[in-house]
């Protein structure tokens, strides 16, 4: 069974319910970052909130928020679209603060002093942005405290993470009761007492009766007894960098002297995507691919640019490297360092590539560049070692 999200109106219609299962979505977040038990329980709660908020956005809507607390993990910064694909990072996620019990210590954790930060775009060109303060570290209770100050929305969150004995995720998932306007006082009663009954979602879920992953949302959703519309959704853990991508929306706005004084200063450049916690290796043999021939002054179609024995290369009726009609590296339609699609790369040298889609990425020896949201990224660690081309 693959990750889902169930929501529908409950209680008259006067009240939203969402059923999560994002088991999957946790562990590859996990698997990624390299979390310790105690990060892995954190940081897998905080995606789940942000699959069940992405599912509240328009279509072509996204959300972004960063919880700044005093705690051992640092910073941690999550996204996702509506689509419900979803992303994140975490300043430290070896760190395992746990309590005697062995559950995590999200004080400990995340901290009791801070702020949570949200940004909603719906897409409209106006993003909202809320913030709250981050009181007991737990997840849950801090963004019911968001919701309630920034969104005056009251919204009774409920996430879980089980592990498995060896430190893998057993299960990820919650539950989210939020009135709507205007509720009722009997509704209002009846969320409150469905919040209560089902707090420990994560173990009632994780331990279904034949130990599967089955049919237990739509036994749930029917346990509330409403005949509404259930809306599915599937969320997933994604990332939207790749080599490809970031060779062709970022490093092509990189002036192709900035690029070769890189290579012959460490022999390669190196670009972190936090989000995924992959490394991206370019070397000079990716110089052609990342600038092609349209930007060379010997480009095919002007023979002889610079050619020997052709002593007006540069003049009247053969165009110039960067005359017009000849596409050269300083023609308009060479993307900007701050292009819209820049998919997130902070590369050393180009100062100016945080744009606002920024996912993340910090360059070689640029570790942890924040985006222009000023969502403040999690910093990256030095200069990452090279690993093998994907």
């Amino acid at each position: 069974m693959q990750d889902v999200l169930a929501r529908t109106l409950i209680f008259n219609d006067e009240v939203s319910l969402a059923v999560l299962d994002a088991t999957d979505l946790v562990r590859e977040g996990a698997r990624l970052h390299k979390t310790a038990p105690a990060a892995t329980v954190a940081f897998g709660k905080i995606l789940c909130i942000a699959a069940y908020m992405a599912s509240g956005l328009k279509s072509n809507g996204e959300i972004s928020f960063s919880l700044h607390g005093n705690g051992s993990l640092g910073n941690i910064l999550v996204s996702a679209d509506a689509a419900l694909k979803v992303r994140g990072a975490i300043d430290r996620p070896e760190q395992n603060p746990l309590l005697p019990d062995g559950s995590c210590d999200f004080v400990a954790a995340i901290g009791n002093e801070g702020y949570l930060k949200v940004i909603r775009d719906d897409g409209e060109g106006m993003p909202f942005t809320g913030t709250s303060e981050i009181l007991r570290g737990n997840p849950d209770e801090d963004f019911m405290g968001y919701y309630l100050k920034s969104e005056q929305l009251p919204t009774l969150v409920n996430t879980a993470v089980v592990l498995n004995e060896d430190g893998s995720v057993a299960f990820a998932g919650g539950i989210f009761l939020q009135p709507l306007p205007g509720a009722s006082e009997e509704a209002l009663n009846a969320t409150e007492q469905a919040y209560n009954a089902t707090y420990f979602i994560g173990e009632m879920l994780a331990h279904n009766e034949d130990g599967t992953r089955g049919d237990y949302l739509e036994r749930l959703v029917a346990q509330f007894g409403s005949d509404a519309e259930v809306a599915y959704l599937t969320p997933k853990y994604h990332c939207r960098c790749s080599r490809d991508y970031i060779m062709r929306k970022v490093l092509v706005t990189l002036p192709r002297t900035d690029f070769d004084e890189l290579i012959a200063e460490d022999g390669k450049i190196c670009i972190h995507c936090n989000y995924c916690n992959r490394d991206y290796i370019y070397t000079a043999e990716d110089a052609a691919a990342i600038y092609g021939e349209a930007n060379s002054a010997n480009e095919t179609g002007n023979p002889g640019a610079n050619e020997t024995g052709n002593p007006g290369a540069g003049g009247t009726g053969n165009p110039g490297a960067n005359e017009t009609g000849n596409p050269g590296a300083n023609e308009t339609g060479n993307p900007s360092a701050n292009d819209s699609d820049n998919p997130g790369a902070n590369e050393t040298g180009n100062p100016s590539a945080n744009d606002s889609d920024n996912p993340g990425a910090g360059g070689s020896g640029n570790p942890g560049a924040g985006g222009s949201d000023g969502l403040g990224e999690p910093e990256s660690a030095g200069n990452p070692s090279e690993q093998s081309e994907e």
